[in-house]
């Protein structure tokens, strides 16, 4: 596929954002960038004018369909200038929030998510998930909405290991209706360097605290310890983010104490307060 390519609709102002190629096809999206589009019908008509001498041998088809209207459409046969065209069909969704910013870093073995919102209304969760190729996605986590009316900041961390990793957004509002965020991608590396972050703390009982792991290995054991140095609690850890209950625990300060698999411990200051 040539890149890049022209493109026209006969509705809605569209912006190209990316092409996810996958063994014999081409994924692209793009965002509208116009006013309402009518629900139900009018569908969308695309008209693709792809660049580049004998994509396919001449005389030949261009399968282009897209995923709400899974119907190939047929392309002309010349070979320095084919072109293709289907229907789009449009599905209406108010979005509960207004996404600002959405990007993806690597630290090490994970991925750093970090998104921020404009404003939030009647959002329920967002579901974090991740690909290894683009195109098949799958949950890996998910942060609770705070649901400011003037926007708030996230941050989400999943260990990918050493690999090209993909990721996405899914907005569920409360009636259980969802919608999708663009695609990030990254890559990363593991580096061998431990490291533990938490928060928030100070925390209170009905919050829970975060714990991000990096450059772990295997099963890891998390311990929060009292100053008399009684275990009060046990958690099983794993590279990325883990969220842990503090529920019904005393107001004082602890030790959360990180095992690797090899034996190897450090330990962190806990406080929990009214």
């Amino acid at each position: 596929l040539a890149v890049p390519f022209n493109f026209v609709s006969n509705c809605g102002q569209w912006t190209f954002l990316g092409n996810f190629p996958t063994p014999g096809s081409h994924n692209l999206f793009f965002r509208n960038n116009g006013g309402p589009i009518p629900v139900g019908g009018p569908f969308c008509g695309f008209q693709f004018n792809i660049g580049g001498k004998a994509i396919t041998p001449a005389p030949s088809t261009i399968s282009l369909t897209s995923s709400l209207h899974p119907t190939a459409t047929n392309a002309d046969g010349d070979p320095s200038d084919q072109s293709a065209s289907t229907d789009v069909l449009v599905s209406f969704s108010v979005l509960p929030v207004s996404l600002a910013d959405f990007n993806v870093t690597a630290s090490s073995c994970n991925g750093i998510l970090n998104w921020k919102t404009l404003s939030e209304d009647k959002v329920k969760s967002f579901e974090i998930e991740y690909s290894k190729n683009g195109v098949q996605f799958s949950k890996v986590g998910s942060v609770q909405a705070k649901n400011s009316a003037t926007g708030s900041s996230y941050r989400f961390v999943n260990e990918q290991g050493t690999a090209k990793g993909y990721y996405r957004l899914k907005v569920v509002d409360v009636d259980g209706q969802s919608s999708y965020s663009r695609i990030v991608s990254v890559d990363t590396k593991c580096s061998g360097v431990k490291s533990i972050s938490m928060y928030p703390n100070p925390l209170t009982t009905s919050q829970s605290l975060t714990v991000i792991a990096t450059g772990y290995e295997g099963t890891v054991k998390g311990e929060l310890v009292s100053m008399s140095g009684q275990v009060i609690r046990s958690y099983t850890l794993r590279n990325g983010t883990n969220t842990l209950p503090v529920d019904r625990l005393a107001q004082a300060t602890y030790m959360l104490r990180v095992t690797d698999a090899t034996g190897e411990s450090e330990s962190f200051r806990v406080v929990i307060i009214k």
